[in-house]
């Protein structure tokens, strides 16, 4: 049986993160969960270590990505064969980890992606920054993407090890999708409802912006 684990980014997330840690641990099939502290100045790594889950720290803020391959690494070192990463804000609902297993056993893709619906009340700008990012990523990978900004993903081990991966804030969930489809790994997606409730996001939309268009260009340069 596969070793599928929980790879949770978390910055400034204190009052959210001990109800997401709660379902998750409750899950069925979980063999850990790994919580990555990024700079955080309030409560986020105290409340995690209080709810009895691994807490790896970043002194400084260095952004998701980076946050990400920290997790990564720690799962590599646990022999874990996939994880899932899911925010730990409480944006996406963990109730729907099962959903991801099971398509991960019964379709065996590298990469599965919870895509988030269009009337799940998602802000319009977010709404059309993720629709041009899709189409953008999947014109560049050669696979079909509906929602490459979701973090919602199941991500198996020879994905993070294989990839060489560059970017170190939000833009990273776009590379490493362009360069699993190029590297010719399969990517699946299953729908997950999303609820806006008045989390605070840290998307900062003009620089994390105009790091994602960066980082088309580049890719799309490579390519021709």
């Amino acid at each position: 049986m596969e070793r599928v684990g929980i790879v949770m980014p978390a910055y400034q997330t204190e009052c959210e993160i001990a109800g997401v840690i709660a379902v998750c641990a409750a899950i069925d099939g979980i063999v850990g969960i790994v919580v990555i502290d990024d700079g955080s100045t309030d409560g986020t790594g105290t409340v995690a270590r209080e709810s009895g889950v691994t807490v790896l720290v970043h002194p400084e803020n260095r952004g998701k990505g980076a946050a990400l391959l920290t997790g990564f690494a720690h799962a590599s070192s646990k022999g874990w064969d996939a994880v899932i990463t899911i925010d730990a804000d409480g944006q996406h609902d963990p109730a729907e980890i099962p959903a991801f297993i099971e398509r991960y056993r019964e379709h065996r893709e590298d990469i599965i992606i919870g895509t988030r619906t269009r009337g799940s009340g998602m802000p319009f700008a977010r709404r059309l920054s993720n629709r041009i990012s899709s189409l953008m990523v999947s014109r560049i990978s050669g696979v079909r993407v509906d929602d490459s900004q979701s973090g919602y993903r199941l991500i198996t081990r020879s994905v993070w090890e294989k990839l060489t991966l560059t970017c170190r804030s939000y833009d990273m969930e776009s590379e490493m999708l362009i360069r699993a489809g190029r590297a010719g790994f399969q990517i699946g997606q299953v729908p997950i409802p999303t609820t806006y409730a008045g989390e605070t996001s840290h998307f900062r939309a003009w620089k994390d912006t105009v790091r994602i268009a960066d980082l088309f260009l580049r890719m799309y340069l490579l390519e021709a």
